[in-house]
This record gives structure tokens, sequence and C-alpha cells, in this order.
């Protein structure tokens, strides 16, 4: 379908112009116009991208953009590690393009799966569109994944065509920002980064005091450091921000 029969000429040069700023100028403000665009004109209300690597046979998420989805619903799905589950996913990281949720594969024979389903319907998250690119950069191989929620029924076709374009431009813009990022974002020590992937992982002050073989004076000290460096107060709020920044994979 050609994006003039479900773009107007004004929505189509809003689109090319965010694109440009985009590959042209290459910022965190860049990506959050677009957002604020696509959201406009698919009439939704949740938009989320995601850097997607696969180790070990596994999906991992090592940077994810929220706009507007529940930050219960994104901490939840980090710290249960709900990529490895999610067949949305999981079809996103095996094919390119675009899709509807309804068609990724649910197996839903699948105890876990089915308890992911559940929990997301919790949310709202029962029907969306995705769309995959593949970069190959600077770094290893990955894909940027972007979702919609909430899509208004008339502007369904508006929204495909939308997020088919914006997409690679995402991905380029993300990876320049990736790149300042490295050079510019919050540095956690070693310990410090230790500590927050036992916390991403489910694991309170006394567990990871336990693994570690220290007392949980230290790690409430270590706590402490990585909420004034993050500039938060929630161990939930570090984890996503740290997952946000690349300071931790999950």
């Amino acid at each position: 379908m050609e994006a003039s029969s479900v773009l107007t000429h004004s929505e189509t040069t809003r689109l090319l112009e965010n694109i440009t700023q985009m590959l042209v100028i290459k910022h965190g403000g860049a990506i959050e116009a677009s957002f604020d665009w696509l959201e406009e004109c698919a009439e939704s209300d949740r938009i989320v991208l995601c850097q997607v690597n696969e180790r070990d046979g596994e999906h991992h998420i090592d940077r994810i953009i929220n706009h507007g989805f529940d930050s219960r619903w994104i901490n939840s799905y980090t710290r249960r590690q709900y990529a490895k589950i999610d067949p949305v996913l999981s079809r996103a990281s095996r094919t390119l393009g675009i899709f509807d949720w309804e068609l990724a594969p649910k197996r839903a024979d699948t105890y876990n799966i089915r308890i992911f389903i559940e929990h997301a319907s919790s949310y709202g998250l029962c029907a969306g569109v995705t769309c995959s690119c593949h970069v190959s950069g600077k770094g290893l191989p990955c894909r940027y994944v972007c979702s919609i929620c909430g899509i208004s029924d008339r502007r369904l076709d508006a929204a495909k065509i939308a997020l088919r374009a914006l997409v690679p431009a995402f991905a380029v813009a993300l990876e320049a920002h990736t790149e300042y990022d490295r050079t510019s974002a919050v540095r956690l020590t070693p310990k410090e980064r230790e500590v927050l992937i036992w916390a991403s992982e489910g694991k309170g002050v006394w567990e990871i005091s336990k693994i570690l073989a220290v007392s949980q004076s230290t790690i409430k000290f270590h706590f402490q450091n990585i909420y004034r460096k993050l500039n938060v107060s929630t161990r939930a709020h570090a984890i996503a921000l740290a997952i946000q920044q690349g300071i931790i994979r999950i």
C-alpha cells in the first residue's frame, strides 16, 4: 500500500522530516520527537524501542527506550527476564519487517509463556504491531525492535507504514547515541555493576551478600553509590535506567 493512500501530505512530510532529523542530528532528542509524532500519527499511547542481541542461544535486551509503557511492566519484564520467552520478541529476532502481535507463535502449551501472556494482558498489552531491523555496526550485529500498542483501528495502516519507515532511522540514531553514551554515561565500578546485575535477577541484599561473600552493609553501601550515580531513589528505577543506558545487560 502506498504511503499517500493512508498518510496525508502533511503527515508524509513530517515523517520525512523526522527521519532526516534522526539521520543527520543523531541524538536522543530526535528519537523522542519521532516517538511523539509516531504516537500522534498512530493515535497510540505506548511505544518501546529495544536493542536486542542473542547470546548463548537466548535473546537479551541490551537497551530499552520506553515511551508510555507502564514502568512497572518494564521493570517486571527485565527482572523476570521475559526476553527469553516473549513470543513477539522471538519472532522479531528471527524475521525482519513488520507484523501484528497475533501472528507471533504463542506456544500456549508452555506454562511460562502462558504466565507471560496473562501478565502482559493485565497491563492491557493484548494487541500491537512490531517492526525489527538488523544492524551491523562497529560492535556485534544486533537488531532493533520497536513495538506500538493501543493503536487506533482507523490508523492501523498508517501506523504500520510510519513504523516501517522509522525503525531503520531509530537504529542509526540510537547506534550513534550509544557511541556517545559510551564516553559520557554514568560509570559504575565492576562491583557496583555486579551488585546491580544480581538485583536485576531478583536477588535481595541478603542473597547478594551471600553470593559475593561480603556483608549486607557492604551491599547496601554499593546500592547507595549506585543510586547516587544514577540519580534515582529505588532499586527498580536503578535497574531500568542501567539497562536503558547499556550499563548492564539482561
